[in-house]
C-alpha cells in the first residue's frame, strides 16, 4: 500500500478500536471514555467518538483523529504515527511511494542485544551477592522503584554479556558477537573477546523513544580509569543527539511547561526522585543541534541547572548561546556552595530547591553582571572593552528587545555618558561587523545553526501595519509555503490559541472584516498564517467539507500538532448547521480584542517597568513612573469599554507596540 491507501485504512477504521490498543476504554451510555494520558487525569475526560472519527480531551484540550492521538502518545512525527499505525494494523507500506522505511535489519538486531544486555545488567544487580551495588544503592539512597523505573544493573568481571551471547544458538551467535563489537559492547583481544563494561554500575541510556540504545557504567573500584564511562558512539548511539531521561519526563514537561538540564545521571535521578519530573540530563558538557530543537520544541522555558565548577559554567555558556539563537532565554540555577543538584537536595531539601527555581535570574543576566567590575574603571577605553564582551553574548538576539534593552541597561551601569541611541548603533555595527573575536573563542553556536537567518516576522508586521485595508489573499501570499518549516514548533501564547480554538469551531468568524483589527493586536505571527490560510481555505471549498478534510488539510500545509490537536479539539464539537449568527460573532471578536489589547498594553509596561528597575536618572525615572501611571489608565479604560453596535471598534484609542 501507499501512504494514502494506508492513510485511508486507519481513518476507515473504528477510532476507538486503536485507541484502546494504548490506553484502557470503558462505555457510559453512548459516550466512550478513558484517562486522558495528556494530563495528570483522575476522571476520564477523554472522550471518543467513533462516529466523528476522533477524540477530545475537555480538560487539556487535546484533540484529534486516531495518527494524531499516536503523534502525541508516542511522541512521533506524522510519518512515523503512521508507520506505527501500519505495523499495529498489520498493513504495508511501499518503500517508494510512502517514503516511511522500516526498521533496518542491523538496527533491529542492534536493539535487540542492547535490551538483552539491559536485561541482564539488571539481573546481576538484584543478585542478592553483589555487595558492590547493594552498597552504592544503599548510600545513594536509591529505592527499589527508583532502581527499577530507571533499569539500574551492574556488570561484573567476568564477561558476562560476551557469554549470553556466545550461548546464543550456533546460527545466531557470531553475528550478535560482531554486532555487539560494532556497537561497542564487546571488545576482541588478540586471543579472546571481553566485555566492555566491568565491575561498573550501569545506567542504560534510552533514545526519545525509550529504546535502550547505549550505556553509561560507574566504576566501583580505586584502579579503573574514568569515573563514569559511555558507549561508544555508533550509528545507535550519539551522546550529542541524546537526553538521558526524555521518555520519563516528556508527559511531566508538557504538563509544567518547563525543562530543568542537568548534567549526569545521578543528578537526574535526584531530580526524578524528588518529584522534579520534567529534569533530563545531557550526556556528557555537549548539547547537539537536534537536542537543542527537540527541547525548544517542547518548551522555551529552560533551566541550566548544571556543576557549579568551571567545567560546567562553561558547557551552561555554550548552552546558552545557543538557544538565544534560537530567540530562547534560559535560566540558571546556582548550586553554590554545593556541586550540583544532587548534592544541593540532600543538603538543602525540595522546598529550597524549589524556591531556587522561583527565583532564577536568567543565565543572559548572570553572565553579563559577572562581566562588569564591581569598582568600574575610569578610562573610557576600558569601559569600552567590558561593553564589546557585553555585545559578544547578546549577538545571538540580535536586534531583539530583549538585547538591547540590556545594551542601555549595562552601558549605564558601566557609566558610559553616551546617549541611547549611540550605545545602540554601536551595538548595530558590532553586528554588521560579526566579529569573531572574544574571550570564549570562536562562537559555540557556530557549527550547529545557520547564522544570518531573518525572522520573516518582521515583514509580516509590516505588511499587517501598511493597512487594515489589505486584501488577506495578498497577506497569505506574504506567509508564503517557505515559511512553513520555521513554523512548526512555535509556541502559541494561550490566549491566541484560545482565539484559535474559537476560529476553528466556528468558521464563520473569518467572514467578519473586524477580525483584522483583532489580529493587529495578535503578537504570535503563527497565529496570523493561520488564519489567513484559513480564510482561504473557507472560501475555497465546499462548508459540508469543512469537519472531513480539515485535518489532512493542515497536515499538508505543515502546521504543528499543537495546532492539529486544537483544531480536532474544535471539531469534535463542531456543530455542522450552525447558523450564522452576526451580531454574536461580533461580541467574540469584541471580547477577543479587549484581551489582546489588555495583554499587550502590559508588555509594554513591563517593558517600562524593566527600565525604570534599570534607571540610575531620577529624571528619567519620573518620567518612566508617568508613562507607566498613563499606560496602567488605558487599561483601566480599556475595561470599561462597552462594544457599539455593529462595531468592535473600542473607545480608548491605543494600538500594540
Amino acid at each position: 500500500m501507499n501512504l494514502q491507501e494506508v492513510k485511508d485504512h486507519i481513518k476507515a477504521q473504528p477510532i476507538s478500536s486503536i485507541i484502546g490498543r494504548f490506553l484502557p476504554l470503558s462505555k457510559r451510555g453512548t459516550q466512550v471514555l478513558a484517562l486522558c494520558p495528556f494530563h495528570a487525569d483522575t476522571r476520564p475526560s477523554l472522550s471518543v467518538s467513533d462516529q466523528k472519527g476522533l477524540y477530545m480531551c475537555f480538560v487539556c484540550q487535546k484533540g484529534g483523529d486516531a495518527i494524531n492521538f499516536v503523534e502525541r502518545y508516542k511522541n512521533l512525527d506524522f510519518k512515523d504515527a503512521i508507520s506505527e499505525l501500519a505495523q499495529l494494523l498489520g498493513l504495508s507500506l511501499d518503500d517508494d511511494n510512502s517514503k516511511i522505511k522500516k526498521k533496518d535489519p542491523k538496527t533491529a538486531l542492534s536493539l535487540r542485544i542492547l535490551s538483552a544486555a539491559c536485561r541482564l545488567y539488571f539481573k546481576m544487580g538484584q543478585d542478592k551477592n553483589v555487595q558492590i551495588f547493594k552498597t552504592f544503592t544503599k548510600e545513594r539512597k536509591l529505592s527499589e522503584e527508583v532502581i527499577k523505573d530507571f533499569q539500574l544493573g551492574f556488570a561484573p568481571g567476568n564477561n558476562v554479556l560476551f557469554k549470553y551471547l556466545q550461548a546464543l544458538p550456533e546460527k545466531d551467535s557470531p553475528g550478535a558477537i560482531q554486532m555487539a563489537i560494532e556497537i561497542g559492547l564487546i571488545r576482541q583481544g588478540k586471543n579472546n573477546y571481553f566485555d566492555t563494561f566491568r565491575e561498573r554500575i550501569i545506567f542504560p541510556i534510552w533514545n526519545f523513544y525509550g529504546q535502550v540504545v547505549g550505556f553509561g557504567g560507574r566504576a566501583t573500584l580505586e584502579h579503573q580509569q574514568g569515573k563514569y564511562v559511555n558507549s561508544q558512539d555508533s550509528f545507535i548511539f550519539n551522546k550529542k543527539n541524546l537526553l538521558y531521561g526524555f521518555h520519563f519526563a516528556k508527559q511531566a514537561i508538557r504538563d509544567q511547561d518547563r525543562i530543568i538540564l542537568v548534567e549526569g545521571y545521578m543528578d537526574l535521578i535526584a531530580l526524578q526522585k524528588n518529584g522534579f519530573k520534567e529534569s533530563i540530563a545531557v550526556m556528557g558538557v555537549a548539547l547537539g543541534n537536534s537536542s537543542l530543537k527537540t527541547i525548544i520544541s517542547m518548551t522555551k522555558n529552560i533551566y541550566l541547572a548544571l556543576d557549579s565548577d568551571s567545567a560546567g559554567l562553561q558547557a551552561m555558556t555554550r548552552m546558552n548561546q545557543s538557544f538565544l539563537q534560537e530567540k530562547v532565554v534560559p535560566k540558571y540555577l546556582k548550586f553554590s556552595p554545593h556541586k550540583d543538584p544532587d548534592e544541593f537536595l540532600e543538603n538543602e531539601g525540595i522546598i529550597k530547591f524549589s524556591t531556587l527555581l522561583e527565583e532564577a535570574p536568567t543565565f543572559l543576566d548572570f553572565i553579563l553582571s559577572s562581566k562588569i567590575p564591581e569598582v568600574i574603571p575610569e578610562n573610557t577605553d576600558q569601559k569600552l572593552q567590558i561593553l564589546k564582551q557585553v555585545f559578544e553574548y547578546l549577538a545571538p538576539l540580535k536586534m531583539d528587545l530583549r538585547a538591547t534593552e540590556r545594551v542601555i541597561s549595562l552601558a549605564k551601569r558601566l557609566k558610559l555618558k553616551s546617549g541611547s541611541d549611540e550605545i545602540l548603533n554601536s551595538y548595530k555595527q558590532y553586528l554588521e561587523a560579526d566579529t569573531q573575536t572574544s574571550q570564549l573563542g570562536p562562537k559555540p553556536w557556530s557549527n550547529n545553526l545557520q547564522r544570518g537567518q531573518e525572522s520573516h516576522i518582521s515583514l509580516a508586521n509590516l505588511v499587517l501595519n501598511e493597512s487594515k485595508m489589505v486584501k488577506l489573499d495578498k497577506i497569505h501570499n506574504t506567509f508564503g509555503k517557505e515559511t512553513k518549516k520555521d513554523q512548526k514548533n512555535t509556541s502559541i501564547p494561550r490566549l491566541e490559541m484560545a482565539l484559535l480554538l474559537e476560529i476553528f469551531r466556528n468558521p464563520g468568524l473569518l467572514k467578519q472584516e473586524s477580525l483584522v483589527e483583532v489580529l493587529d493586536f495578535v503578537s504570535q505571527n503563527e497565529v496570523k498564517r493561520i488564519v489567513y490560510w484559513l480564510k482561504n481555505f473557507i472560501n475555497e471549498i465546499d462548508p459540508n467539507e469543512y469537519h472531513e478534510i480539515l485535518l489532512p488539510c493542515l497536515q499538508r500545509e505543515g502546521f504543528s500538532l499543537e495546532v492539529r490537536e486544537l483544531a480536532g479539539s474544535a471539531l469534535f464539537q463542531f456543530k455542522r448547521n450552525q447558523t450564522d449568527e452576526k451580531k454574536s460573532d461580533l461580541k467574540i471578536l469584541f471580547d477577543y480584542k479587549k484581551k489582546l489589547m489588555e495583554m499587550s498594553l502590559k508588555r509594554e509596561r513591563e517593558v517600562l517597568n524593566e527600565k525604570q528597575r534599570n534607571s540610575t536618572s531620577e529624571d528619567e525615572v519620573l518620567e518612566l513612573m508617568k508613562e507607566i501611571g498613563e499606560i496602567q489608565k488605558k487599561i483601566e479604560q480599556l475595561k470599561m469599554t462597552k462594544m457599539k453596535t455593529n462595531s468592535i471598534r473600542p473607545t480608548l484609542n491605543t494600538r500594540s507596540t
